[in-house]
């Protein structure tokens, strides 16, 4: 298994939309808290089944909700870098950058 690591930024752009999709009808922030963890879970272990879309990012389109998870893989180390968990409407200018290390 791959280390995972899963930068601060992401973090809370996950508990953001946990938040809010909360607060729409109870029960669907855990579905969705739910959703992008089985997707975590799925990079961590297969991180090179998807693209790579810029430099060393890649993307996991998270297909129940609008959302996608950008992540780097470091093979020598064998280590995937969560950087964001994405809203997919927001403007894409930067959903390959690195906030935070």
């Amino acid at each position: 298994m791959n280390k995972l690591v899963l930068l601060e930024d992401a973090v809370i752009e996950w508990q953001n939309s946990v938040d809010w999709y909360e607060a729409q009808s109870p029960g669907l922030g855990i579905r969705f808290a739910e959703v992008i963890e089985t997707k975590i879970q799925l990079i961590a272990e297969k991180p090179l089944q998807f693209p790579k879309r810029k430099l060393n990012f890649r993307e996991a389109i998270v297909n129940v909700f609008p959302f996608s998870i950008i992540f780097e893989f470091n093979s020598k180390n064998r280590e995937v870098i969560i950087t964001s968990i994405f809203h997919n409407k927001r403007s894409p200018k930067g959903k390959f950058k690195r906030k935070k290390p």
